[in-house]
């Protein structure tokens, strides 16, 4: 088995290390043969930006496929929405599954490693989700007994920086 990961990253206008696009695939035996791979491809128009593309023939599929006029393709050409910009899948969870499924051999210590770094990603991209849903985030914050006040210097401040967030006390 192989595995393929690559990704392209640029800085945005907030000076936040971006993802433009990634990709991980899944090859079998010494011909590396596709098996599947998730994509995730930023501001795609044509199908959704985070997908996945599996290998394989259904007989069903394909005549459905010729019936809606695409007779050349096959299942490995439909683009399966995985969750998002924000909320697809890490390589952590492809790594864990493929341990779960018995196709990959872990070794000693793998569920805190994958645990761990599932976490950072996972942060970061709830980070990433507030600064593009401020009043979403903010209302859900009030809704939990929180008090969200933005600080005047904000203009002055780095991008993490911004707001101060305090929890109510029972008491208030």
């Amino acid at each position: 088995m192989w595995l393929d990961i690559s990704c392209s990253l640029y800085t945005n206008e907030e000076g936040y290390l971006t993802v433009a696009s990634s990709y991980c695939g899944i090859y079998l035996g010494d011909e590396q043969e596709l098996l599947l791979h998730y994509d995730y491809e930023r501001d795609k128009t044509a199908y959704t930006e985070a997908h996945i593309q599996v290998a394989g023939d259904h007989p069903m599929l394909e005549q459905l496929l010729r019936e809606v006029g695409r007779p050349r393709d096959k299942m490995k050409k439909l683009h399966l929405p995985v969750g998002g910009r924000r909320l697809r899948p890490s390589l952590e969870d492809l790594l864990e599954s493929l341990i779960a499924e018995r196709i990959l051999s872990p070794k000693v210590g793998w569920q805190k490693i994958l645990g761990d770094s599932r976490l950072t990603y996972r942060k970061n991209q709830i980070a990433a989700v507030v600064r593009s849903n401020q009043a979403t985030a903010i209302a859900t914050l009030k809704r939990l007994g929180y008090e969200v006040v933005r600080r005047e210097d904000t203009a002055a401040a780095k991008p993490a920086n911004k707001g101060v967030v305090r929890q109510r006390r029972s008491d208030e």
